[in-house]
Formats: structure tokens, C-alpha cells, sequence
């Protein structure tokens, strides 16, 4: 009986623990976005300077930045 009533918990549980994974990682998402413009803006106070961010080319060194990137 235990049994039984642990399976029918795990069936109702598993479909919303991988919304609040998806979730999670959403929110992860927006965090690192928000600690980089963060660094940015920091960057260009520091040396009184423009600075921006753009997304970098896989695997390039040194780094640059992937101007047919869609943002």
C-alpha cells in the first residue's frame, strides 16, 4: 500500500519539478545577464570609457565577440 501511495506522489510530483528546473534555469539566465551588464557598466566608470557586451565566439582566443549573433 505504501508502495502504491509513493508511486501515485512521485507520478503527480515529477511533471512540476521539471517546470521549476525550467524555471530555475530561466531565472539563472537572467541573473548572469543582469551580473554582466552589472560588470559593464562598472568597467565603464572605472576607466570613463563606453563598454558594452556581446556574445563571444565559441572556443576563440583571445576572445571575440559574434557579430551574426541575433540579439
Amino acid at each position: 500500500m505504501v508502495v502504491v501511495v509513493i508511486g501515485i506522489l512521485a507520478a503527480l510530483a515529477i511533471p512540476n519539478m521539471s517546470q521549476v528546473i525550467e524555471t530555475n534555469r530561466l531565472i539563472t539566465h537572467g541573473n548572469d545577464l543582469l551580473a554582466d551588464i552589472s560588470v559593464a557598466r562598472s568597467e565603464a566608470i572605472k576607466q570613463s570609457k563606453q563598454t558594452g557586451i556581446c556574445p563571444l565566439v565559441a572556443g576563440s582566443s583571445p576572445p571575440a565577440c559574434n557579430t551574426t549573433a541575433n540579439w
